[in-house]
């Protein structure tokens, strides 16, 4: 009974992985408020709910709702 409710927790975890999308590019994001943010560092961006989270030049990781910006763009 043990290992079925390990299993069932380890399952229930890697699909909560599956749900990020990793990009290794730069990125742009543009505010609601107009701002534009340049993050140079890789991010992730949850597909369920839109957010971004990224670390920024001192290694502090940020968050961005979706609510909070317009649209972003990654690459060149």
């Amino acid at each position: 009974m043990i290992r079925i409710l390990v299993f069932c927790c380890l399952m229930l975890m890697t699909g909560a992985c599956l749900d990020v999308e990793k990009i290794n590019q730069s990125c742009t994001v543009v505010m609601n408020d107009g701002t534009v943010l340049e993050i140079s560092r890789d991010i992730r961006r949850d597909k369920k709910t839109g957010t971004i989270t990224y670390r920024d030049e001192d290694d502090k990781l940020w968050s961005i709702f979706q609510e909070d910006y317009e649209s972003y763009s990654c690459g060149n």
